[in-house]
């Protein structure tokens, strides 16, 4: 059981987490993401599944979350984690276009020209990211 302690590595459980969201939504299933007070723990593995099915970085996505769940706010350190995520998250994409991490802080190109992406991999992103999030309210204890 993970803990909602800023020392907790909930990173190590972003990919298994997403392969389960992203299998149901394949389905056209529902996945309930939850933890004790939901705000940190579900609020992190949703932030970043959406970071993983969009363009959108940390924050972003914790906006998206917002919007649905007004109380989400994950701790400092998961936070830490989701910013480490994101930088993960370019380094990969910068290797698939071949543009080395370093020109990634500049945020230019190593040449004119040298970038590109498809407009069916920007489809696919797309149609991967059609998703809801519901507002939600306590859970009632019996």
């Amino acid at each position: 059981m993970a803990s909602d302690s800023p020392d907790q590595n909930l990173t190590q459980y972003f990919s298994l987490c997403n392969d389960f969201i992203h299998a149901a939504r394949l389905r056209e299933g529902n996945v309930l993401i939850h933890c004790l007070a939901g705000m940190s723990r579900s609020v992190t593995v949703t932030v970043a599944y959406i970071m993983s099915v969009t363009n959108l970085n940390w924050k972003e996505a914790l906006k998206v979350v917002r919007a649905g769940r007004a109380v989400a706010n994950p701790n400092l350190g998961f936070q830490k984690q989701l910013q480490d995520f994101e930088a993960t998250r370019l380094v990969k994409f910068l290797i698939t276009l071949n543009l080395p991490a370093s020109d990634a802080e500049n945020g230019q190109p190593q040449t004119q020209g040298e970038t590109s992406i498809s407009s069916s991999t920007k489809q696919s992103q797309h149609q991967t990211a059609n998703f809801r999030i519901r507002k939600t309210t306590e859970v009632q204890r019996f």
